[in-house]
């Protein structure tokens, strides 16, 4: 009997991704998670940390929250600045100290946390609104010039924004370079794109629009997905190819 050989569905291709793939932004040397939860960090490896030691990313002790997504972004920046020195502003990718001090913020990458529950919940032809519904956490660059150096993580919490993480440059230029690479893709904006992170898959998708006129791709892995390289397809579709995918995973990462 002849077979004929089939293109790979989108979930297909995914779940194999999963069984291989790192996480989007890279470890840089950290321990503990490679991305932060709704409620919690990773610190990695650049910047002095209480212990004396230094790392390339920290993670903010105790940090104050404040009103709004900014104010705790320009607060995080204020303590980078306090931190970095001649000996550590290479590692954070600044020339200097000097040029580390004359840093500055760039528009904020958001990302919408997606629990596993929500997406094995999923119901076929739902928006993307339904598994993820609001913003989590802002990834801010931080500038030295038009040049992304590294970035200030700022999440959600109970009592308001916070500024959680310091640091990690390869992270911070791959998000906004996944970010620009898919916004051009979709003849979009970059700031009209933003992210959803789901840990129980280690994985993250580029979205753009709303409700069911948004789109979606696979953002920071297109080597990883061959036939599906650059493609972008609707939410619906993608939506149903990670619910089927989540389907397969027992439990929430910890």
């Amino acid at each position: 009997m002849k077979t004929h050989a089939k293109m790979p569905t989108i979930a297909a291709v995914l779940l194999g991704f999963l069984a291989t793939a790192p996480a989007f932004a890279g470890c840089e040397g950290c321990c503990g998670p490679i991305e932060p939860g709704p409620t919690g960090s990773s610190s990695g490896s650049g910047i002095p940390t209480a212990s004396g030691t230094t790392t390339s990313s920290t993670t903010v002790e105790k940090s104050p929250t404040f009103p709004t997504p900014q104010k705790a972004a320009d607060e995080g920046l204020l303590r980078l600045k306090g931190l970095v020195d001649d000996e550590t502003a290479t590692e954070l990718g600044f020339a200097s100290g000097a040029e580390a001090q004359s840093a500055t913020l760039g528009t904020p990458v958001e990302q919408r946390f997606v629990r596993l529950s929500a997406l094995k919940a999923y119901k076929a032809g739902a928006p993307v609104e339904s598994v993820a519904p609001e913003v989590t956490h802002w990834i801010y660059p931080v500038l030295a010039g038009e040049q992304t150096k590294c970035q200030v993580w700022v999440e959600k919490v109970k009592e308001g924004f916070a500024p959680t993480q310091l640091g990690r440059p390869k992270a911070a230029k791959k998000a906004v370079t996944s970010q620009s690479d898919f916004a051009k893709q979709a003849k979009r904006r970059r700031e009209q794109v933003y992210f959803l992170w789901i840990p129980a898959l280690n994985t993250r998708v580029a979205v753009t629009g709303s409700g069911a006129d948004a789109q979606m791709g696979f953002a920071g892995a297109k080597s990883k997905f061959d036939k599906w390289e650059g493609k972008i397809t609707s939410s619906a579709d993608m939506l149903s190819a990670l619910a089927d995918a989540a389907k397969l995973v027992q439990d929430e990462p910890h």
